[in-house]
């Protein structure tokens, strides 16, 4: 785990500001839902955040939290056979329901203005398509060029991906190459075309640490000179922590707190988010044993009816489990979703 110290948390993550009416989507009270036994269960409920452009924001929960689920939407990339999405919208730059447009008009969305990189390149990738023709064919889907033009451009993506002779690797299959080899390939895929967001979500799964460093840090430096926006899907704080100002904290389909990354390492309002921080180790700590969360994340099927963390929060009262909270925004940026900590700070106020 790359995981900074709260003094690691350096200046440049606490003084960085983003423009608040400069936002490139936003997904307002996306509910969404998949088939379970032959009646729909809802496992997105009533989510609402914006994505700022040249921001990398991140979502953090235990899995099963639906955080992977919640990016696959803003792509329309969930099974239409088994999910369907209830209620709400996803507004890209302002003008654009995402979840209005026809099949055709969303070839031309992803790739061209919204790209993803998923957790396991090894599936992802096709396995008898060699990664140059897997590159060219995301380019030229939406670039009128050539094939030898596009094997052109697939081998300077590649390059700036760093991967290592990329004029031999573009005719190599993704089984001759290796876990961080494959990942390069796919942020290529996913850069093709010049995105204006990348969807990172979980981008340095089963790689070791050394190589999950190289990625992290080939992803900021893409976002840095191309002015892109990134949203981080991942359960390491760590990778929060280094590299997104801003940080969703969600859990069973529900958002429990947004705050800034120095905000919310230092000052966790939820019960939730003080939980998931106060089972990372510190260096300064001798303890025998590491902080858990008592209890597990429940199925969708047996949400509680009020909070859906009443169940496991050490602080859940009557009102926690008869009535849900409202995600309610605190201050100008920030927004938690507790009864006893909006009553708390209404009542200092």
């Amino acid at each position: 785990m790359r995981l900074m110290s709260v003094c690691g948390l350096t200046n440049q993550l606490k003084l960085v500001m983003i423009k608040m009416n400069n936002i490139l989507v936003s997904v307002k009270n996306l509910t969404t839902a998949f088939k379970m036994g032959g009646r729909y269960t809802t496992v997105i409920d009533d989510v609402s955040f914006d994505i700022y452009k040249n921001e990398a924001l991140g979502i953090v929960g235990e899995s099963g939290s639906g955080k992977s689920v919640t990016a696959k939407s803003i792509m329309r990339l969930n099974p239409v056979t088994v999910s369907k999405v209830l209620n709400g919208k996803i507004v890209y730059d302002g003008t654009q329901d995402v979840l209005e447009l026809s099949e055709k008009e969303m070839c031309s969305y992803r790739g061209n203005k919204i790209s993803m990189i998923f957790q396991e390149p090894m599936s992802s990738l096709n396995p008898i398509m060699t990664c140059g023709n897997q590159i060219g064919e995301a380019i030229m889907l939406h670039q009128k060029i050539s094939k030898k033009e596009a094997r052109e451009k697939s081998i300077d993506i590649l390059q700036k991906t760093g991967m290592p002779s990329p004029e031999k690797r573009i005719d190599s299959y993704p089984h001759e190459l290796s876990g961080g080899m494959r990942q390069r390939v796919m942020i290529a895929i996913a850069l093709s075309c010049g995105p204006h967001l990348l969807i990172a979500d979980e981008p340095t799964t089963a790689l070791d640490p050394t190589i999950q460093a190289q990625i992290l840090d080939l992803i900021r430096g893409i976002q840095t000179k191309a002015n892109m926006s990134v949203l981080y899907i991942t359960h390491d704080l760590g990778v929060v922590a280094e590299m997104c100002q801003r940080i969703i904290i969600m859990y069973c389909g529900c958002i429990m707190e947004i705050a800034d990354t120095y905000d919310l390492f230092t000052d966790p309002l939820h019960p939730y988010s003080q939980g998931l921080l106060n089972a990372i180790p510190k260096m300064n700590e001798d303890k025998e044993w590491l902080h858990n969360i008592k209890g597990t994340v429940p199925h969708f099927t047996e949400i509680p009816q009020g909070c859906v963390f009443c169940t496991r929060c050490p602080e859940a009262c009557d009102s926690c489990r008869d009535t849900r909270p409202k995600l309610t925004k605190i201050g100008e940026r920030r927004e938690v979703a507790c009864h006893r900590v909006i009553h708390r700070l209404r009542r200092d106020q």
